[in-house]
């Protein structure tokens, strides 16, 4: 079985072949614009102020299409509040407390 090879005819490094994987997850997810999503931009593209709203946006899209862990009632803190409803949100998926962290600013 061989790998497959990227533009340049080159066998992707690791970190291409992760992007690669999480990029045609993502569509097969049925994300929109799922090439437009910030990691899987290059350095310097991804402009850090809006970073926030991306993640929310894709937290709260996951939710709503894909998880499903709480009732739309209650979806709607994330897209409303997201700092203060991620932290609950994040536990309630048994998500490991070293990634339970938002930050305002």
């Amino acid at each position: 079985m061989s790998r497959r090879h990227n533009d340049q005819g080159n066998t992707p490094s690791r970190d291409e072949a992760v992007v690669e994987w999480f990029r045609r997850s993502l569509i097969s997810l049925g994300l929109p614009n799922p090439d437009s999503f910030a990691c899987l931009a290059q350095p310097g593209e991804v402009d850090v102020a809006v970073g926030g709203t991306v993640l929310r946006d894709f937290v709260v899209w996951m939710e709503h299409h894909a998880i499903r862990q709480w009732t739309v009632d209650v979806r709607k803190k994330l897209r409303n509040d997201f700092c203060s409803s991620v932290e609950q949100y994040l536990s309630d998926l048994d998500c490991p407390a070293m990634y339970r962290m938002c930050r305002d600013g």
